[in-house]
């Protein structure tokens, strides 16, 4: 039993040390918006399209952060779509504090069509700027973003300029779960592939900071070519890279940040709606069934093994064991440690990190359990997939 235990420990702690190397590739070899110097001179328009169904928590500070930006050619466009709390009555009086600010209110979906992506349409209609920027309202964004953003898309040359921006976490659950789920996504994140046109399937997408050249919107068909796609996001950047476009992911941590979910029946709703792609096309990513209980037995292996092969340890294994147990667990930490000071997230999500892999294997079980029997997931009161 020790030399078991020994064996899956330096298993363990050599593939959490290539992790951590690895994202630290992907970390240097990713655009840094918070090192790019601003848009000088006469910039290029940009029309800011924020969506917002019953964001009456969030808008409010939205709108604030966009209103104190130091792009001198911005526009703002609010849509509302059919809130049916104050979000209207915050949107109106921001419009009065900023004549940069309008508002479009929603009053029918048509059919076919989701909520965000016929409100992000509605939002560009007749918009003449030259980009467009699609922000969530749960999105804050420091004065300078916008420039250091757009000055990096036109140093990129970038048709679709997508930008992680840093994941606020302030409760229990989203520092477990929220800070997890972020971690598995980097894993599975290659810049240098996403960034070249030489790798047309290799696409990343960030829906709450997406930065769109208007011809090149224009060109894919903009949302109405995504119309039904609950990962609308994605869906673009592959339409993007489809039609020999250029997309660019980067990262902004220090100029623009997001709370996604404050609680962990949002974080569980939210995820859910997204955790299983289904293919439309055939040139489309998906997520086959096949692969949720590969999804789920990895992602339980690698991030509860640490801690299951210590405590195995001291039950069953000798001195030396111990030492390889505990020092796969140090391994483990100083990884998930070092990604979190990368990434500006809470350091204590390490001891968290067991917990937030049970439920996002929840999640992910449950979703494709809703697929297999035809549920459509509801979000603000809609079903969306």
């Amino acid at each position: 039993m020790s030399i078991n235990v020994q064996l899956f420990a330096t298993l363990v702690g050599s593939l959490w040390a290539l992790t951590m190397l690895g994202i630290r590739r992907n970390h240097a070899k990713t655009p840094d918006v918070d090192n790019e110097a601003p848009a000088t001179g006469d910039p290029p328009t940009v029309m800011t399209v924020v969506p917002a169904r019953n964001e009456e928590r969030n808008l409010g500070a939205c709108l604030q952060a966009l209103s104190a930006s130091d792009y001198p050619r911005l526009r703002i466009r609010v849509v509302d779509d059919g809130s049916t709390d104050r979000t209207a009555e915050i949107g109106h009086a921001a419009t009065v504090r900023d004549d940069r600010i309008e508002m479009i209110r929603i009053t029918h979906l048509p059919e076919d069509w989701l909520g965000k992506n016929y409100a992000l349409w509605r939002g560009t209609a007749g918009a003449t700027d030259d980009w467009f920027l699609f922000l969530d309202a749960d999105v804050r964004i420091t004065p300078s973003c916008l420039g250091r953003a757009v000055a990096a898309a036109e140093r990129t040359r970038a048709d679709l300029f997508t930008m992680m921006i840093r994941i606020e976490t302030l409760g229990f659950w989203e520092i477990a779960v929220q800070s997890l789920i972020a971690h598995a996504l980097m894993l599975l994140f290659d810049p240098v592939k996403i960034n070249s046109s030489a790798h047309p399937r290799a696409v990343a997408a960030y829906g709450p900071f997406m930065l769109v050249r208007r011809q090149a919107y224009d060109a894919i068909g903009g949302h109405a070519a995504v119309r039904a796609q609950v990962v609308e996001d994605l869906r673009l950047a592959e339409a993007v890279k489809s039609a020999g476009l250029r997309l660019v992911v980067a990262r902004g941590i220090t100029v623009a940040s997001v709370r996604m979910y404050d609680s962990l029946s949002a974080i569980v709703r939210g995820w859910s709606k997204n955790a299983f792609i289904k293919r439309t096309k055939p040139n489309q990513i998906a997520t086959p069934p096949w692969a949720v209980p590969l999804a789920v037995l990895g992602m339980l292996v690698f991030y509860e093994s640490p801690w299951a092969l210590f405590v195995a340890s001291l039950f069953h294994g000798g001195v030396s064991a111990i030492a390889v147990a505990g020092g796969a667990l140090g391994v483990a930490l100083l990884a998930q440690l070092d990604f979190a000071r990368l990434y500006r997230i809470d350091l204590r999500w390490p001891l968290l990190a067991p917990l937030g892999a049970v439920v996002a294997c929840w999640i992910l079980s449950s979703a494709a359990l809703r697929v297999a029997r035809g549920k459509p997931a509801v979000w603000k009161g809609r079903a969306v997939a």
